[in-house]
């Protein structure tokens, strides 16, 4: 009986205890939760909810961001192994990122893309670098331990709110798929969607250009893309929390680079200086799935691995260079703007060791064995890209040295094409006049480049958005006594701005070296506030009237896609997908694409006609816009039948275009072929957001139609009469002077405009022009396309 009091006791006891009243509550919890989703699911069911998407985009970031270290620390823990912690494992993503890339680029050529390659590269890069990152992770404890947090100053509690307030406000941006940019949803998004149809990395047929320059962000993007639990939707949203992965990085990298130029101060708020500039707010400088803060993730590393390889140009030290600056490289060409500043010292600093060497006061060989192993690294590294390149299209910097180093492999109009229009789009992104005036432009530049706009007026105006703070900010640093190594940081971000104005000066491209700037701004006022109250005033007052200034421009209504602000499209998709009725998030997707992609087949591969923007498809795409592609001149096949068999050989399936419209950079006769194809050759269209889409026969139909063209136009390079098609070559809306009054087989004589097209079988007439046929003359003609403004095409019917 005692026993029995006891135990009854013992359980009161227990009943009234913490963990008693813990495991009550949790359970009562539980029941609570079960009973609120039960009810929940007749109206807005757990598995329709939208966060998840978002909470894979977290996970995804995650999972990346551990496979990168793992295979990054290892390397960088054997190379240096006394670098500090942050340090470490800033450079430890680096090497992880570039490690990433270069192996998913071997497999993508390989075409192992798919589910299990999403899973398993990643988890056997962690499984790879777990025991190493773990014994790293013994030895650094005791430094850890005596990591103590210290109360926030006044500066840096003004640091931690403007970036949380900033962070905020970007990450509301990528909650929507819509917010990817322009080049995002034309090549950066565009090639991860064609792996992922392609199942690998293989050469385009039409020799697209934009496959062949860097696309380190876009094989990550495709990396996510693979998800293969994933819709478009969330598809897009993956990849963007891979970028603001990377961005989160970059801010985490700039306290170390901080402390670099300016020891002793207190760093740890100073990434919220990148915030300064208010531009990395707007589009298109900030956060679109684009790559240009993808590869501002290097610009940091770049210049901590110099820092440590500077003094001996040791070659350990000089690969994790090599990393960075292959990591920038490979994200795109204007990386050059990250590397020019840094290969400087290195070839300065190579010169100086020798010397040091030639009169004996050296004796290692660091000066050779430092920038070889710099230049080693760096080919290997880049290898993917320009190895492939030379493979497929027969040039390592693809289409750049295409005209030089292999000039007969594609029509000679495509050299010329490319070239003028390539100069016309970005001669007013370039500096002007004779090389003195360039120069003069250029200096200006170098200290008035943030006063000035240098985007397209549509986005932002006549405003300069980008924020002043690092130019007004130089002439303090002197009157500071900032350190030498303040000033180097300083001439690598003005040899980048001259890149940048030399090259192609347009505003988002200064994203590119934005954290190098940033720094320069966090130590100015770091040591401002170290000084004197009268300084804290002064760089106070104007940090306040930047801010005041930019404060509303995370409002400016910029964005060339959505056409209003990305969070008035968040709160308009949240609210359509609540009230949806089915809750399919890719019904929340708008645009041709999407209507297009939904309707065709899996393994369909369509030609995309005279389109920059591809995104949404989510098929195999060919891409026949002639300033961007080489391999595909339609006015080189002798009838509709050869191009329907190259086509098909091709594996296309299917055609896409916007009836009636030509945007008149290919010629004449390519037109006309294309149009006869699309309008006699294939099957019935289908109507989709303003495209037809109509698949490709498997055999050709016969033709009755012979290729003359009754040419009646005034574009002065070519006569009026008649025509072969296949002369009809010209390329280009203003082609080479050469071409001009090209002679027709049988010129037009005056008055007779209606005699000719008794004889042809494809006419081209030009409004305003004289010499113009009756209607009547053109009625055993369609109508099949507008080209531009004045010219119209017809086709017997």
């Amino acid at each position: 009986m005692t026993s029995a009091r006891a135990s009854l006791e013992r359980l009161k006891k227990l009943a009234k205890s913490p963990l008693a009243q813990g495991v009550t509550v949790a359970l009562l919890c539980a029941a609570a939760i079960g009973v609120f989703l039960w009810v929940a699911k007749k109206h807005y069911g757990i598995q329709h909810w939208l966060v998840w998407v978002y909470v894979q985009g977290w996970g995804v970031g995650a999972l990346f961001t551990a496979a990168c270290l793992a295979a990054g620390v290892p390397v960088v823990d054997r190379l240096a192994p006394r670098m500090p912690l942050r340090e470490k494992l800033v450079m430890g993503l680096t090497v992880g990122v570039v490690l990433f890339y270069v192996g998913a680029s071997l497999a993508g050529m390989a075409g192992l893309f798919g589910g299990t390659f999403f899973f398993a590269f990643p988890l056997g890069l962690i499984a790879a670098g777990a025991y190493p990152c773990f014994r790293l992770y013994q030895r650094m404890r005791p430094a850890l331990r005596r990591l103590r947090r210290r109360p926030l100053s006044a500066l840096e509690g003004a640091a931690l709110v403007l970036g949380l307030v900033a962070l905020a406000a970007i990450y509301v941006t990528i909650l929507t798929p819509e917010n990817a940019a322009f080049d995002s949803r034309f090549y950066h998004l565009g090639l991860a969607q064609q792996y992922l149809a392609e199942g690998g990395i293989y050469p385009t047929k039409e020799a697209w250009m934009p496959a062949g320059i860097p696309h380190l962000a876009s094989i990550l993007y495709t990396w996510a893309f693979l998800a293969p639990w994933a819709d478009a939707f969330t598809r897009i949203e993956l990849a963007a929390h891979i970028e603001w992965v990377m961005f989160l990085w970059t801010l985490a990298s700039l306290p170390s680079l901080v402390r670099w130029m300016a020891p002793g101060v207190n760093a740890r708020l100073s990434w919220a200086a990148i915030f300064l500039f208010p531009g990395i707010l707007i589009y298109d400088s900030g956060l679109s799935i684009a790559a240009d803060h993808v590869c501002a993730f290097f610009a940091v590393p770049i210049v901590l691995a110099l820092r440590r390889a500077f003094r001996e140009l040791d070659p350990k030290e000089c690969v994790l260079l090599g990393f960075g600056m292959s990591g920038a490289l490979l994200t795109k060409y204007q990386g050059m703007m990250l590397c020019a500043g840094p290969g400087l010292v290195v070839v300065a600093r190579a010169l100086w060791l020798g010397i040091a060497r030639a009169r004996g006061r050296i004796r290692h060989l660091g000066f050779v064995y430092g920038p070889l192993t710099l230049l080693g690294v760096g080919v290997v590294l880049t290898a993917p890209h320009w190895a492939k390149n030379w493979a497929w299209y027969g040039d390592p910097l693809f289409p750049f040295l295409i005209g030089k180093l292999d000039p007969g492999r594609y029509p000679k109009e495509a050299y010329e094409l490319f070239d003028n229009w390539f100069a016309a789009h970005t001669a007013q992104w370039k500096p002007k006049g004779t090389l003195t005036e360039k120069l003069l432009e250029l200096l200006g530049a170098s200290a008035n480049f943030s006063l000035a706009p240098h985007d397209w007026p549509k986005f932002h105006g006549s405003r300069p958005v980008f924020g002043s703070l690092y130019t007004l900010l130089i002439p303090a640093l002197f009157a500071l006594r900032a350190r030498g190594r303040t000033f180097l940081v300083v001439l690598f971000s003005q040899l980048a701005i001259a890149v940048w104005f030399w090259t192609l000066h347009q505003d988002r491209y200064l994203q590119n070296f934005l954290p190098w700037m940033a720094a320069v701004v966090a130590v100015a006022l770091l040591l401002a506030f170290r000084a004197h109250w009268l300084a804290r005033v002064g760089v106070g007052a104007l940090v306040a009237v930047q801010l005041l200034y930019g404060a509303d421009v995370y409002f400016i209504p910029s964005h060339a896609m959505l056409h209003e602000l990305p969070i008035e499209d968040v709160a308009d998709l949240f609210q359509k997908h609540t009230k949806s009725k089915t809750h399919d998030r890719d019904d929340l997707l708008t645009g041709a694409f999407f209507q297009i992609g939904r309707v065709l087949p899996p393994d369909a591969k369509v030609v995309l006609h005279e389109t920059n923007p591809r995104l949404g498809l989510f098929r195999s795409a060919i891409n026949d816009f002639a300033p961007w592609q080489w391999g595909l001149r339609y006015v080189d096949y002798e009838s509709p039948a050869a191009l329907h068999d190259t086509l098909r050989a091709w594996g296309v399936t299917h055609i896409a275009w916007q009836p009636k419209k030509s945007r008149a950079y290919d010629s004449l006769g390519s037109d006309l072929r294309f149009f006869q194809l699309v309008t006699r050759h294939l099957g019935p269209p289908k109507k989709l957001g303003g495209w037809q889409v109509a698949p490709l026969p498997e055999e050709p139909k016969p033709t009755k139609l012979n290729d003359v063209v009754a040419y009646l136009g005034c574009n002065g390079v070519y006569q009026k009469g008649l025509h072969e098609l296949q002369d009809l070559r010209v390329i280009g809306q203003k082609p080479p002077a050469q071409y001009r009054n090209l002679p027709a087989f049988e010129p037009l004589e005056k008055g007779n405009a209606d005699a000719l097209l008794a004889k042809a079988d494809f006419v081209i007439t030009h409004s305003g022009c004289p010499d113009q046929p009756s209607k009547q003359a053109l009625a055993p003609f369609e109508e099949v396309a507008r080209r531009g403004k004045p010219e119209t095409l017809y086709i017997r019917r």
